[in-house]
């Protein structure tokens, strides 16, 4: 049933400042966009009536106190239909425990953290983190990589995740195979720091590790800023991994440029899972029969959200 009024209220909590504010302020775009889309069409239609989206989302600092504390209102509200998680498998595990006795759904775009998905009132789209690295693994595996070094952020639960037995058992301790042939022989926690200097020196203590131990896999899962500065230190001091394998905390097209310098891909040097409105995804482009759409529009491809967000607001999300 619907609360008091006529409208569907979504009301949660979003990084609009702190840490994550970059993908939070996406976010938060993108929900200004869903609402319109949605009422442009007449709204949601329940009960042979069409009700009117509002979205009200407020900024949780990327702090997990501030983030109880918008969730715990959220849900109490007799207003709101349906809570809107915040950005992070860490800040929307601090929700999770929140939604316990709520018939009201809890809205989770941006964690792919498989463990929050037990409660059945949580929602989410993303694939589970654990299976990020899973393929790439098994094919590293049959190519013959066998020195096996982990490497993720410290306290970051989506990090620690994608490395987790959840899904694919590569995080695992040392000497314990990965896939048949492969074995831990390092197991590297990375702490982050704000100032790059810092960033750097913390990053340099995984390259020494990596000098020491020689492994033919470097696998993991890091912040992308310290996925690129530590693929520019192994260069830069010319440490050999022949295999490489980390997937990043935030995907973004611009991988391949921050890394080649705007040239053609380097040999050995690949980004898979592009993101939907890559152009080289099928569908994904302006190209051929896509028809993009807009906040107007019933067909709404990623393609037509990428173009109207970039309309909106002057950036890709």
């Amino acid at each position: 049933s619907l609360p008091l009024g006529d409208s569907v209220m979504f009301s949660g909590a979003m990084s609009l400042s702190g840490r994550y504010e970059g993908t939070g302020t996406a976010m938060n775009r993108s929900w200004a966009m869903c609402e319109t889309w949605i009422n442009s069409a007449g709204g949601i239609p329940f009960q042979g009536q069409r009700h009117p989206v509002q979205v009200l989302i407020r900024d949780d600092t990327s702090d997990a106190g501030r983030v109880a504390t918008i969730i715990s209102e959220a849900v109490n509200d007799s207003r709101v239909s349906a809570v809107i998680a915040p950005y992070s498998s860490g800040l929307t595990a601090v929700s999770v425990p929140l939604m316990e006795g709520s018939s009201k759904p809890l809205m989770a775009a941006g964690a792919a953290r498989e463990g929050l998905y037990g409660n059945g009132s949580v929602y989410g789209t993303l694939p589970g983190a654990g299976s990020y690295l899973r393929n790439a693994l098994k094919v590293l595996a049959s190519a013959g990589a066998q020195r096996v070094v982990v490497v993720m952020e410290a306290g970051n639960v989506f990090s620690e995740a994608a490395c987790s037995l959840s899904v694919f058992p590569v995080h695992k301790h040392l000497g314990e195979s990965v896939l048949p042939g492969m074995t831990i022989v390092g197991t590297l926690f990375v702490g982050l720091f704000p100032d790059d200097a810092e960033q750097a020196a913390e990053l340099m203590k995984v390259v020494e590790v990596l000098e020491d131990l020689q492994p033919s896999l470097l696998t993991g899962c890091l912040l992308y800023r310290m996925c690129t500065m530590l693929l520019s230190l192994l260069k830069e001091h010319r440490v050999n991994v022949p295999n490489v394998l980390l997937t990043t905390c935030v995907a973004t097209p611009s991988f391949h440029r921050d890394m080649v310098q705007g040239q053609e891909l380097a040999p050995g040097l690949y980004a898979l899972g592009t993101t939907p409105w890559d152009e080289r995804v099928e569908g994904g482009s302006a190209q051929g029969n896509a028809v993009g759409g807009d906040c107007g529009s019933s067909c709404y491809t990623p393609y037509g959200f990428y173009s109207e967000y970039e309309n909106l607001y002057g950036e890709a999300p």
